[in-house]
């Protein structure tokens, strides 16, 4: 019987800046199901109460919304902190720092990118009431490229600035 790690299907992940693309896409796509959602939670919270149907539920569901904004911003230091610490567990080769800081910069473009797509969408028609609702969401993905800079340059104190002796 041929296990998961015999096909190369598992292997040992340690943190480095090739991880930051992946926050990039996990803190966007959380981002905007969050304001989708509230935004649909609305729009069936209106038509429910039309209805003459109890929206009790819908008024709880929006109670919470702050702890949903919050998530996001433990998520982004989650992600990040687990980065550096499993930064420090790998023994990199000061060669491939040029390559890192290739990568920091696609990174950061293609983070202001998403940025930018994101507050395009945040700010479009009734997603912009909903958006309104989670204040901290929205502002880290207004300042995502400056926070990925950030979490980068730790990692890369990490990864290259650490003594050779073992963990």
């Amino acid at each position: 019987m041929v296990t998961l790690q015999q096909k190369g299907l598992t292997r040992n992940k340690r943190g480095s800046l090739s991880d930051y693309p992946s926050i990039i896409i996990m803190i966007f796509g959380g981002a905007t199901v969050l304001i989708i959602a509230a935004m649909l939670i609305t729009n069936i919270k209106s038509g429910f109460s039309a209805a003459g149907l109890d929206v009790a539920a819908f008024n709880d569901l929006e109670a919470v919304w702050t702890t949903f904004d919050y998530s996001m911003s433990f998520l982004i230091i989650a992600f990040m902190g687990a980065t550096v610490i499993g930064a420090a567990y790998v023994d990199t080769s000061p060669v491939f720092f040029v390559f890192s800081v290739l990568l920091l910069g696609i990174t950061i473009l293609v983070a202001s990118q998403i940025s930018n797509v994101f507050a395009a969408v945040a700010t479009s028609g009734e997603l912009s009431v909903a958006a309104g609702s989670f204040p901290i969401s929205v502002w880290i993905m207004a300042n995502l490229p400056v926070i990925l800079l950030g979490g980068a340059v730790l990692t890369t104190i990490v990864l290259y600035a650490k003594l050779r002796s073992p963990l």
